[in-house]
């Protein structure tokens, strides 16, 4: 899994949600992480977090995308 792929998805899905804050509560984070995430301040975003993303993105190579909690 490529962080950037990750990155790209959260985007094209940011732009499906119509904007970021409505994004990061569909993805259950905060719209602080969600904008570290999109500015590249990634140093603190743990492991588990870019799964977790990668998995509702649709990003991690499963047929199902956009999974909201």
């Amino acid at each position: 899994m490529e962080k950037s792929t990750i990155i790209e998805a959260l985007k094209n899905f940011i732009k499906l949600k119509g904007s970021q804050n409505k994004a990061a509560t569909a993805l259950g984070i905060s719209a602080a992480t969600l904008s570290n995430i999109l500015n590249g301040k990634t140093e603190n975003i743990a492991d588990e977090m870019w799964r977790v993303l990668a998995a509702k993105t649709g990003s991690n190579g499963s047929k199902k995308q956009w999974l909201t909690a």
